[in-house]
């Protein structure tokens, strides 16, 4: 992310990345972010993503260092590197996803499906159902 771009995005994503880091046995892949003109405006494009993530997941498959894999991804080009886990290592394999951005061909390829706008949602209520109610004035 540019920090001159949107100082509070740029802090927000950054604070996300740093709590996610604290979860144990979760890693955390940042990929090339790169910065666009399109008809005068910037956008930015994430680079790379797919292919770090689809390798990863092979290599430590090979390795055994894991029994579980979370694809959090809507992406349909997951699915061959899914089947080589499942039927090859016989892994199993998640995938975690908002319903708006979740390929139905992904999510049948996998053993189990989180929809995280629900994940989200609850433990959203849980935390408001914790917070002390304000005091009057």
């Amino acid at each position: 992310m540019d920090p001159e771009y949107n100082l509070e995005i740029y802090e927000e994503h950054k604070e996300v990345i740093e709590d996610l880091k604290k979860i144990p046995n979760l890693k955390v892949v940042l990929c090339d972010l790169r910065k666009i003109k399109v008809d005068g405006k910037f956008r930015y494009e994430v680079k790379g993503d797919d292919i770090y993530l689809a390798h990863d997941m092979l290599m430590e498959a090979f390795d055994n260092l894991y029994d579980v894999a979370i694809v959090m991804s809507g992406d349909a080009d997951f699915i061959p590197v899914i089947n080589t886990l499942r039927k090859r290592f016989k892994k199993k394999v998640g995938n975690a996803v908002f319903r708006k951005t979740s390929s139905f061909k992904l999510r049948q390829a996998c053993d189990f499906s989180v929809n995280m706008n629900m994940l989200i949602g609850k433990l959203l209520e849980e935390k408001n159902k914790k917070r002390p109610a304000s005091p009057k004035r």
